[in-house]
């Protein structure tokens, strides 16, 4: 693997750990937002997470 391979692999690699953090943070606030009663339209609409999302929570 030559150097700009790799800068490529980490900068996927780095993106999806971003990724995978912004939908933690996202699941988090929906719990949230569940606790105080939010409807699972609102908390869809308002942390982008889709139907099937919530319905894990």
């Amino acid at each position: 693997m030559d150097e700009k391979d790799f800068d490529n692999l980490r900068q996927r690699e780095l993106e999806e750990g971003v990724q995978k953090g912004e939908r933690n943070k996202a699941l988090e606030t929906a719990r949230k937002m569940l606790a105080k009663g939010y409807d699972l339209a609102e908390i869809a609409e308002l942390t982008g997470l889709s139907p099937d999302d919530l319905a894990t929570l």
